[in-house]
């Protein structure tokens, strides 16, 4: 089968989730031996020597104004359709991608599939009215949460049968060695990790706020991730008083960032909205007690594998300093955390894509 997917970024380095997701989706089929046609801004980076990718690129960076971003797609879009005949066009963004696919398809390949995927609604006005259109128009939808799932039900009324969940996998990336358990000496600092985009949406200031309610001199805060709010967090944390406590290290790689992760005694993600949440999960295949806010998908993707929590900073300082005072309670939640991360896997996730486009490619 071949399928054409258009992308807006594809770094094996990146902290985005969607990202994250889509590469792995499209290198576990690839590895099942479908074709893989992915359009890609200029110089915007991808995992070369993949087995049946092809990579063709828009002759102009990466686009911030979508509607020129789904204007540039479609001369593309038609040049590999006259050579590859792709039958399904998968969609990872429906913002910067959505129009211009279904202008191809309306235009010049009518018998092609649409499949879409929503990580989350987003919340841009202008795009919020042309969605209200365009999402009606997709052959299929993937969810990567049933809380996304019953979101675009409820605000599009639109038949639960056309959406499909497909919920991402965890810990795969993650070095072989570091996921041995391994025991922290009692005379090592109290430690807490936060691991993602430095977005307003993550709420990273939260998490200098309980840095601060916490009393004990020798607590750390890892904060891991880059992002256009770290220079201001930086500055807020250092108007705190926070520089000794909060540690903001930028990029690392899987290796570096994996270390600092297993030796923390506890993971915090307080983001004011999800559509799933990777970042706890992965944490908690290391075993790793989490404490992730109630909003979003957050709830459904912890399970009952980690603390969810109302944010209240005086809640989620006195349950850092409960779990790190605790042994056998961090034991025991690092316990509940690697099962829950062991019910979601890349390869069950490529297995329902796999499914749900075969689906349509008829």
């Amino acid at each position: 089968m071949v399928i054409c997917s258009p992308q807006y970024g594809l770094s094996p380095n990146s902290d985005a989730g969607g990202e994250i997701y889509d590469e792995q989706i499209l290198k576990g089929l690839a590895n099942r031996g479908h074709k893989i046609e992915i359009i890609l801004p200029y110089q915007k980076p991808y995992a070369t020597g993949q087995h049946n990718w092809c990579v063709h690129r828009l002759p102009l960076p990466f686009i911030h104004y979508s509607y020129l971003f789904n204007l540039a797609i479609i001369p593309r879009l038609l040049s590999i359709y006259k050579k590859t005949g792709f039958r399904v066009l998968r969609v990872h963004s429906p913002y910067y991608v959505g129009l211009g696919a279904f202008l191809f398809k309306k235009i010049f390949a009518p018998r092609t599939k649409l499949v879409a995927t929503y990580f989350h609604l987003e919340k841009r006005v202008g795009f919020n009215l042309i969605d209200s259109w365009l999402i009606r128009k997709w052959d299929g939808i993937i969810t990567v949460s049933q809380f996304t799932k019953e979101a675009i039900v409820k605000k599009y009324g639109l038949d639960k049968s056309k959406i499909t969940v497909i919920y991402p996998g965890t810990g795969d990336n993650f070095p072989i060695n570091y996921r041995e358990k391994t025991v922290k000496s009692e005379k090592e600092n109290p430690q807490a990790v936060f691991c993602g985009l430095l977005i307003k949406r993550k709420n990273i200031g939260f998490l200098l706020k309980i840095a601060r309610e916490i009393k004990d001199e020798n607590f750390k805060l890892f904060i891991i991730g880059r992002g256009p709010e770290r220079k201001k967090l930086e500055r807020q944390a250092k108007k705190m008083g926070l520089e000794d406590k909060v540690t903001f290290t930028g990029y690392l790689n899987d290796q570096e960032k994996t270390k600092i992760i297993k030796s923390s005694d506890v993971f915090l993600f307080p983001s004011l909205m999800e559509g799933f949440g990777m970042a706890p999960l992965e944490a908690m295949s290391l075993g790793v007690p989490a404490i992730v806010s109630n909003r979003g998908a957050l709830p459904e993707a912890a399970g009952k594998g980690a603390t969810v929590l109302d944010l209240d900073v005086d809640l989620w300082a006195k349950e850092v300093v409960k779990i790190w005072k605790n042994p056998e309670l961090k034991t025991k939640l690092s316990q509940k955390a690697r099962k829950r991360s062991e019910e979601f896997g890349w390869r069950k996730s490529v297995d329902k894509t796999e499914e749900f486009i075969k689906f349509y490619d008829h």
